[in-house]
C-alpha cells in the first residue's frame, strides 16, 4: 500500500509540475512571427475538426493522374488514412491505410506517423509503431495505396543508438539510385531529440549513420531540440530539410536547414523560423511535422500540424520561391 501511495503522488506531482511548465513554456508562442516574409500561410485547418479529432503528422503524396494524396495520423483510432485532394486544401477521405496491430501487447499497437512513396513496384510506406512509452518504424507495402499490409512483423528501425534513447520515429523517406534513405526522428518518445539518417538497399534492412545529423541550435527557435522532417532534393548535390524546432517542450515551429553536399552537413536557413504559433488563431500554441513538396516553379507547398490546447489539425502554407530561403 505504501508503494502504491508513492506512487500515486509522484504522478500527482509531475502532473502539477506539467501543468506549471506548459503554462510558463507556452508564454513563449509568440517570440517570433507566425510566418517568415516570404511564406503564405491559410487561415483556417484544411483537415480535421471537433469530429475527427486530431489529425496530425501528415505525408503528402503526388499522384501520377494528377492531385494529392495525403497519409495522416488520426489520434483517437491509432491509425493512418489517406484523404485525396485536388488542391491542397479541400481534402476527401478515401480509406485506412494501415490500421494497429490486433495484438493490444504488439509493438505497433498503436500506428502514426507515415513516410509514403510511390513507386513502379507499388505503394511503399514506412511508419511509427508505438507502445508502452517506445516508438520504432515499421515497413508496408500496398497495391493500390488504399491499403498497406505489414511487410516484416518487426520494425525495421528501432532505437538502439545512446543518442536515439527509446524512440524512433517520423520516417521521411527519399528513393536514391537503386536504394532509399530516411531520415528519422529519435530520443524521447513524446516529443524527440535529433534527427537521424539511414540507407537501405531494399527499405528492410536499414545501415544507420553513427551520429545524428541535425540536433538542437543556438537560436532559442529550436534550441531544447529538433523532430519530424521532410527533404527535398533541390538539385544534384543540393538538399532542404523542413523539421520542427522546439524552443521548449511546448512550443514548436516550422524551420528549415539546407545542404550543399547531399546532406553530409547542414545548415540552418537565415529566415528560420519558417511558421509558427499565431494568436488567437486555431494554431496558436504550437506548429509540428512539415511535409514538403516542389513545384517546377519553386513554390513549396507545404502542409503541418497544429496545436490549440490539445486539439491538432492540418493546415497548409506555400512558399512563393524557394531561392528566397537559400
Amino acid at each position: 500500500m505504501a508503494d502504491k501511495n508513492r506512487s500515486l503522488f509522484r504522478r500527482a506531482t509531475h502532473r502539477v509540475f506539467r501543468i506549471s511548465e506548459r503554462y510558463f513554456n507556452q508564454r513563449r508562442a509568440y517570440d517570433y512571427s507566425p510566418v517568415a516574409t516570404s511564406v503564405l500561410k491559410h487561415p483556417s485547418p484544411v483537415l480535421g475538426d471537433v469530429m475527427s479529432g486530431s489529425m496530425f503528422d501528415p505525408c503528402v503524396v503526388e499522384l501520377p493522374e494528377g492531385g494529392l494524396a495525403m497519409f495522416v495520423s488520426r489520434r483517437d483510432k491509432g491509425s493512418i488514412e489517406r484523404w485525396d485532394s485536388k488542391d491542397g486544401i479541400a481534402w476527401n477521405y478515401k480509406s485506412t491505410a494501415l490500421s494497429p496491430a490486433v495484438d493490444a501487447s504488439a509493438w505497433d499497437s498503436t500506428v502514426n506517423r507515415a513516410g509514403v512513396l510511390l513507386s513502379s513496384s507499388g505503394w511503399l510506406m514506412w511508419y511509427t509503431g508505438q507502445n508502452g512509452g517506445s516508438s520504432a518504424i515499421g515497413f508496408a507495402t500496398s497495391v493500390d495505396g488504399l491499403t498497406f499490409n505489414r511487410v516484416v512483423a518487426t520494425p525495421v528501425i528501432a532505437p538502439e543508438l545512446e543518442h536515439e534513447g527509446g524512440s524512433a520515429m517520423n520516417p521521411c523517406v527519399m528513393a536514391e539510385g537503386n536504394g532509399y534513405r530516411m531520415w528519422y526522428a529519435a530520443g524521447e518518445d513524446y516529443e524527440p531529440d535529433v534527427i537521424c539518417e539511414a540507407r537501405s538497399n531494399d527499405g528492410v534492412n536499414w545501415e544507420k549513420l553513427v551520429k545524428p545529423v541535425l540536433t538542437k541550435g543556438n537560436e532559442p527557435y529550436d534550441a531544447h531540440k529538433v523532430g519530424g522532417c521532410s527533404v527535398l532534393r533541390l538539385s544534384e548535390l543540393s538538399l532542404a530539410m523542413f523539421y520542427i524546432g522546439y524552443q521548449n517542450l511546448d512550443v514548436a515551429r516550422i524551420c528549415l536547414a539546407l545542404s550543399d553536399d547531399n546532406g553530409l552537413t547542414w545548415r540552418r536557413s537565415s529566415v528560420n523560423p519558417l511558421v509558427g504559433p499565431e494568436r488567437n488563431a486555431w494554431d496558436s500554441h504550437s506548429v509540428y511535422k512539415p511535409s514538403a513538396l516542389l513545384g517546377r516553379d519553386g513554390v513549396v507547398k507545404l502542409w503541418y500540424n497544429a496545436r490549440k490546447n490539445r486539439n491538432e489539425y492540418v493546415g497548409f502554407a506555400t512558399i512563393k520561391d524557394i531561392g528566397c530561403l537559400i
